[in-house]
């Protein structure tokens, strides 16, 4: 098989190959003598079915899975001889080769290559760490947190909204006689106003509240609205109750046995112990944070289109879908992301600068992800879910998601030794 590859980009090489008719015509004999081994065909002992009854039965088949072969043999012979690194796997679709029995195969397939860069100083970046206290109130705020978070709600009958109660809700927005949003089934509280409403305007509207019971506050569209155009613009909030429920809250007692605990002091103590370190490791992870966006900024690189691309696609979709969740109509929302096409690609190759230094600085630390990595990351995510392992896993497989997971994991031990390789000031 003669193979050529052209580099025509940093990150783009075209692998040229042909594969003459005598070599395809040897692997596909071959083939079908190892099929007539497998075949089971009336008439015939098994294991001595004659490679012209397989090329009958199967041949088609048997021509496909050869050109495969040869094809995936040119790009991994390029691979070897040429040291190149593939971003992606190759798509390769046999129909677009021309092929015709009885003459040469050429052919020619596009690699998206891995950028080439130099590793800049990546230990011993500066950073500044914060020191971390709690508040006055911190512990006080979370234990009635915790109350609320296990309370258990109940009907609340004909008493109405209660002042920590809950209740379900749809909620339309209103653009003068125009309604642009409408959600159902939302839960709300009368501390948990819709943006734009004013808090104690829907604090006092709630609180009595009955279910069937409609009610109408002013609205400012938020600056971050969807629709650009209604950004700051004055509307109406419609709130509809369909179900309203008190919440029964746990006694301090019962908060004891939660925590692990015998009495208030032990309860304060643990909460201001688990308080002090999740401030923690949010400063932890704002550091890490800043070291990295360092890192990706001082790594200026090249990047294959291809996985550029889809990147952005991805993107773009993935807001499609969260601003027609949002309410907004298709024509809008597809608006909204051609406004934001800069900001998306901006994001998608700062992602890939991310993958590809991660990539390096994993292989230069040997920080690898092993099995017991993925599989305690999984336990965790079933954990978060309240699903099984398997459930979980099963997903992950199905959804060819483990590699995603993988790199998630390795960004989390390149992002921990930034950090633990800093200096602070």
């Amino acid at each position: 098989m003669e193979v050529q590859v052209d580099k025509t980009g940093p990150c783009e090489a075209v692998v040229s190959f042909t594969v003459k008719t005598d070599e395809f015509e040897q692997r596909y004999g071959a083939s079908l003598k190892e099929a007539g081994k497998r075949m089971t065909v009336k008439g015939f002992r098994p294991g001595k079915v004659p490679p012209h009854v397989v090329e009958k039965m199967a041949g088609k088949d048997l021509e496909r899975d050869v050109l495969d072969n040869l094809l995936r043999d040119a790009l991994q012979k390029a691979v070897q001889d040429e040291s190149l690194e593939p971003a992606t796997q190759p798509s390769l679709t046999l129909d677009e080769l021309g092929f015709e029995r009885g003459k040469d195969l050429a052919h020619k397939v596009t690699l998206a290559l891995k950028p080439q860069f130099e590793l800049a100083d990546y230990k011993g970046l500066s950073a500044v760490k914060k020191e971390v206290a709690l508040e006055d109130d911190d512990v006080e705020k979370t234990i009635e947190d915790v109350r609320r978070q296990q309370g258990s709600p109940e009907p609340a009958g004909e008493d109405g909204l209660e002042e920590e109660g809950m209740a379900m809700a749809s909620i339309e927005l209103m653009h003068g006689d125009e309604s642009v949003a409408k959600r159902e089934d939302l839960r709300v509280g009368p501390g948990t106003p819709p943006a734009g409403v004013d808090a104690d305007a829907f604090k006092a509207a709630m609180t009595g509240a009955m279910v069937g019971s409609t009610h109408e506050f002013e609205l400012t569209f938020p600056e971050d609205y969807p629709k650009e155009e209604l950004r700051g613009e004055a509307g109406k909030c419609r709130v509809e109750l369909s179900e309203i429920y008190r919440l029964v809250l746990p006694s301090e007692e019962d908060l004891y046995k939660v925590f692990g605990v015998e009495d208030r002091a032990g309860l304060e103590a643990k909460v201001s112990e688990q308080l002090l370190e999740a401030k923690q490791g949010q400063e932890r992870q704002r550091v890490e944070s800043e070291l990295f966006d360092t890192l990706i900024g001082a790594h200026p690189m090249p990047l294959p289109e291809p996985m550029l691309e889809s990147q952005i696609q991805a993107r773009r979709q993935a807001a499609m879908h969260q601003l027609m969740q949002d309410g907004m109509a298709e024509p809008d929302a597809e608006a909204q992301v051609d406004g934001d096409a800069d900001a998306t690609r901006e994001a998608a190759e700062k992602s890939l600068r991310a993958l590809f230094l991660i990539e390096k600085i994993g292989a230069a630390e040997q920080l690898l992800v092993s099995q017991d990595d993925m599989q305690a990351e999984l336990r965790q995510i079933a954990m978060r879910n309240r699903s099984s392992f398997e459930e979980v896993r099963d997903y992950y497989q199905e959804s060819n998601l483990m590699q995603q997971l993988s790199v998630e994991l390795l960004e989390r031990k390149v992002r921990g030794f930034l950090f633990d390789n800093a200096t602070f000031a």
